[in-house]
């Protein structure tokens, strides 16, 4: 998905600047819906709402908003990125 040194993400490219804001926009996507959820306090019976109220049985702490993001974001990236190598595989097969 990235580069391993980084560098070349780095650089100001018209690709590099555009990703960077889908990024952003994703961000705040997410961000958005998260804090909806977490205002309505309703538990709609999805992983959104199972996120938002979990927390540890020890501690008795939640996710904070950024490990939630993080978690939604892997989800939805996890699942494209597999959709999308199972489709360029059926098609090459």
């Amino acid at each position: 998905m990235t580069a391993p040194v980084g560098l070349l993400e780095r650089v100001p490219t018209p690709e590099n600047r555009r990703f960077e804001q889908a990024r952003t926009r994703l961000r705040a996507v997410i961000d958005e819906t998260v804090q909806g959820c977490q205002l309505s306090g309703a538990d709609n019976g999805d992983l959104l709402s199972i996120l938002v109220g979990a927390q540890d049985e020890e501690s008795g702490e939640r996710f904070t908003d950024e490990d939630i993001r993080d978690q939604v974001m892997t989800l939805l990236i996890a699942g494209t990125e597999t959709t999308a190598s199972v489709l360029a595989w059926t098609s090459t097969s």
